[in-house]
């Protein structure tokens, strides 16, 4: 990643309407997987969790530990947290729910990445996923990031084709942010830009997105969102 966006990046977690948003509808999803079975303590594993940035909200659903590959994020005062990547995590540990939010588009060889997923979970146990959808809107921000893909509905669902997997829900977020993406896009493709930053908007509009995103959620709720900048499933293991 950018040396900027790594200085950030727990801010950004904490306080750009994105990441906030985002945060929202994987606490829901959380919300609504744990109900069916109140009363159980869940063992939670945070794929990607740079120093446990979001342990707390998380830690109200089951017991959470994370891996961080990236010893800029990774901090070793928190003892839930391994600095490792997922292909390099040998624990013997099984876990109800793993979450990878924006992680898998970091891994070249995803098939074996969902593969060690499945490995890491329970019998039926769940599997939180986001990545970034459609290549069209692959930017110089997923260069900078170091994104080997975006993904489709099709692609995404061809990882879970086999018969290990049971995708019990599969949509868009964030409608009208792959609108300004692909504006971005056409842009590039014009004049490709030396630099690009990623820094938390100031407060008003911050709130802004962050309402209108909140409005997004409301009205897909209801009717399946048609297109969006990511991709969200939640697959069940076998």
């Amino acid at each position: 990643m950018d040396q900027d966006y790594l200085r950030n990046y727990k801010r950004l977690c904490k306080e750009h309407w994105w990441w906030r948003s985002r945060l929202i509808s994987i606490l829901k999803i959380l919300e609504n997987l744990t109900a069916k079975t109140p009363g159980v303590e869940r063992q939670i594993l945070d794929v990607g969790c740079a120093d446990g940035v979001y342990f707390e909200e998380f830690g109200h659903y089951g017991d959470v530990k994370g891996l961080e590959p990236d010893p800029l994020l990774f901090s070793a005062s928190n003892a839930k947290v391994i600095n490792a990547s997922l292909m390099e995590f040998d624990g013997d540990d099984q876990f109800d729910i793993i979450l990878m939010l924006d992680v898998l588009e970091h891994i070249e060889q995803d098939e074996q990445a969902l593969a060690r997923i499945h490995a890491l979970l329970k019998k039926d146990g769940h599997l939180i996923l986001t990545v970034p959808a459609f290549n069209l809107l692959y930017t110089r921000h997923d260069e900078i990031n170091r994104h080997y893909r975006r993904y489709s509905r099709a692609s995404l669902k061809a990882l879970f084709s086999d018969n290990n997997w049971s995708v019990e829900r599969q949509e868009f977020l964030f409608v009208a942010l792959a609108i300004m993406k692909l504006v971005v896009r056409l842009r590039e493709r014009l004049s490709r830009p030396k630099t690009t930053s990623v820094g938390v908007p100031p407060r008003f509009l911050n709130r802004i997105a962050l309402a209108w995103h909140g409005a997004e959620r409301m009205l897909f709720g209801v009717v399946s969102a048609p297109f969006g900048s990511s991709l969200l499933v939640v697959a069940r293991k076998k």
